[in-house]
């Protein structure tokens, strides 16, 4: 059982060493990505010296995780999540202590991870527009594919031998192991932070509980149609505070204006005057349209971004909305 397992780990090992130093040699690398390094080595070494290190690797996914999150500093309580791994590790030849050491935290974080990320999502919503640059989503696929990684893992550990030393099974897990750990590598390597400031989340927190003076939210709603009139939503790099210094306001008020007369959060709505801006493209440019060219002049970077913001907004793709529109449905 040990050679098969250690078989199983050895290819996923090595994709997982390939991204590590790849993302350790590149110039903007960031402390999430660095942290998320140290935890794939930590993964590699254990394969290659049949260690029991991996058990840190959750402590350093979570503080990863945390300052990904996190609009300020981390509290130094956090760092507590490394404790079980040092106190167990050394007890770790008895397999009840070391499964639990390790399978209950990732299961804990890997729930935890979910909610933390959809709670930085909204926040970030309402300052960013991230159809271009969105965090949130590549880190949303890191645990995605962590917890396939720990499913897999799992599995292999609570194979019988007989079936664990088959040739098929070892080529199928491998597979699988090699998939999951290269793409948590390759997310890693592209993920990117956007920088919420303890100011920033802190009005996020009250804006809805507080009472905006009448007189500027009145003027800001005549401000809302510069946007619209000036497409100022068709710029891919616009955010809550440089649109607030185009329209000679703050960010608080600009944003619960959004929320007063237009009951959404500044991503959606400037996606929805990109999506409406779109869908006039795509009318003028009748049965010859380029959807990625239309994307492109709606202020989106990514063609994928833009289909999925289309799809959430028209309840169809643009395809399908073409080919109804040249229908005359």
């Amino acid at each position: 059982m040990i050679d098969s397992v250690n078989t199983i780990f050895l290819i996923p090992a090595l994709a997982i060493l390939y991204w590590s130093i790849r993302i350790f040699i590149k110039k903007d690398v960031h402390s999430v990505q660095l942290l998320m390094v140290a935890a794939m080595l930590i993964s590699v070494s254990a394969v290659i010296y049949r260690s029991h290190a991996e058990l840190f690797i959750t402590p350093f996914y979570y503080i990863a995780l945390r300052f990904q999150t996190t609009p300020n500093k981390i509290s130094k309580w956090n760092y507590l999540i490394f404790l079980p791994a040092m106190i167990c590790t050394p007890l770790a030849q008895d397999s009840i202590i070391y499964e639990i050491t390790l399978y209950l935290p990732m299961l804990a974080i890997t729930v935890w991870s979910f909610f933390a990320l959809h709670k930085y999502r909204k926040t970030i919503a309402e300052y960013y527009d991230t159809s271009n640059d969105s965090p949130t989503e590549t880190f949303s696929q890191i645990v995605i594919f962590s917890t396939m990684t720990i499913v897999i893992t799992t599995i292999v550990t609570l194979l019988p031998d007989f079936i664990a030393h088959l040739i098929p099974t070892i080529i199928i897990f491998t597979s699988f192991l090699t998939l999951f750990t290269f793409m948590i590598g390759k997310y890693t390597y592209t993920l990117e932070t956007i920088t919420i400031t303890e100011e920033n989340a802190e009005d996020i927190t009250t804006d809805s509980q507080t009472t905006e003076d009448e007189t500027k939210t009145i003027i800001l709603h005549k401000e809302l149609q510069r946007i619209e009139d000036e497409k100022m939503y068709l710029d891919p790099m616009l955010s809550l505070v440089s649109l607030a210094e185009k329209l000679n306001t703050n960010r608080t008020y600009l944003s619960n204006s959004i929320h007063k007369y237009h009951n959404q959060n500044f991503a959606d709505f400037i996606n929805t005057l990109r999506i409406q801006h779109a869908i006039e493209l795509m009318k003028e440019g009748g049965h010859n349209v380029n959807i990625k060219d239309v994307a492109i002049s709606s202020g989106y970077n990514h063609l994928q971004s833009f289909y999925r913001n289309f799809a959430t907004i028209m309840q169809m793709t643009p395809k399908t909305w073409l080919a109804k529109h040249h229908a005359g449905i």
